[in-house]
């Protein structure tokens, strides 16, 4: 992981953090089920999965889950200063991923905006 120079004060660091939290909370609240297993791996992908979900995150998401597990979630790589990595993740394995389900099921009637 490349550290890029530290432009943020702890202040800003806090509050991304809580943005994300608050992203991802919303994200697990998901349920219906063409949405289920993309809203979970981003909100993993954000702010990490608890133990005690994990075996239920498994069986959602399927055979990516481990891998995502042992990933360090985004708000750690912010807190450790990785600025852009933690930026490709949300990208890559957050917003894209949501972007391509929605794409994928239209006709349900969900606008992207």
């Amino acid at each position: 992981m490349k550290k890029t120079k530290p432009c943020y004060s702890g202040e800003d660091v806090v509050g991304m953090e809580k943005v994300l939290r608050e992203i991802a909370r919303s994200l697990a609240g998901v349920r219906v089920l063409p949405y289920l297993p993309a809203a979970r791996k981003a909100a993993i992908n954000l702010v990490g999965c608890r133990k005690e979900k994990k075996e239920l995150n498994r069986g959602i998401i399927g055979e990516e889950a481990d891998k995502l597990f042992s990933l360090p979630p985004v708000v750690e790589l912010i807190r450790l200063g990785h600025f852009q990595e933690a930026k490709v993740r949300v990208r890559e394995a957050s917003y894209n991923p949501l972007i391509q389900v929605l794409k994928e099921n239209e006709e349900i009637g969900v606008e992207i905006t």
